[in-house]
């Protein structure tokens, strides 16, 4: 864990789980304050799995995604048919199961 910079310079809400996770989903601490940067008060320390699919599973760099976008993006991100399959399925693991190219139907029955 990047424990010589201090997460909380680039939002005050950072704790140290959060740090963990967002580190978890592969954002260093300067990822991290890149988004909090490009995202001004759009940015939120819980919403790293978001940031993380847009990322990897829309291969979206942070200046892409803005204000414009993320209303649209929120949405494919919470996907009803994909949320439907197991109350912990996670965007990560839905990124994981499509990088395989499983549609939600083949998903569920997977599960």
């Amino acid at each position: 864990m990047e424990t010589n910079k201090n997460w909380k310079d680039i939002n005050e809400d950072f704790t140290l789980e959060l740090q963990q996770k967002w580190i978890e989903v592969g954002f260093t601490y300067e990822q991290a304050k890149e988004w909090k940067k490009y995202l001004d008060h759009l940015f939120k320390t819980t919403d790293y799995d978001f940031y993380a699919w847009s990322r990897d599973t829309k291969k979206l760099k942070v200046q892409e995604v803005n204000y414009n976008s993320m209303d649209k993006l929120r949405e494919e991100y919470s996907n009803p048919f994909w949320r439907n399959i197991h109350p912990d399925f996670t965007p990560h693991l839905q990124e994981l199961w499509e990088q395989h190219k499983f549609v939600p139907e083949q998903t569920q029955q997977w599960i």
